[in-house]
């Protein structure tokens, strides 16, 4: 694999384990190592994930299907039938 591929697959793996991270410290450090490996991806010219938007936006996209809050409080339609 080249180290781009390396650094997609370890894109995809980190918001894999943050959508399920139950830790606030956890999810922290694994924000910054996203954020990290999204500005090594760049600097190499690959492309972000598909469609429109960033990893981030695919995280948030994920939390929400799952009920979980989002930055904001806000929570997907799972935890608003509570």
């Amino acid at each position: 694999m080249t180290r781009l591929a390396d650094l997609e697959t370890v894109r995809g793996t980190l918001i894999d384990r943050m959508a399920d991270c139950a830790s606030d410290q956890n999810y922290t450090v694994m924000g910054r190592l996203l954020v990290d490996v999204l500005k090594q991806i760049a600097e190499l010219g690959g492309a972000e994930i598909e469609g429109t938007g960033t990893a981030l936006d695919e995280l948030a996209s994920r939390r929400r299907t799952t009920g979980r809050p989002d930055a904001s409080g806000v929570a997907g339609s799972k935890a608003s039938g509570k």
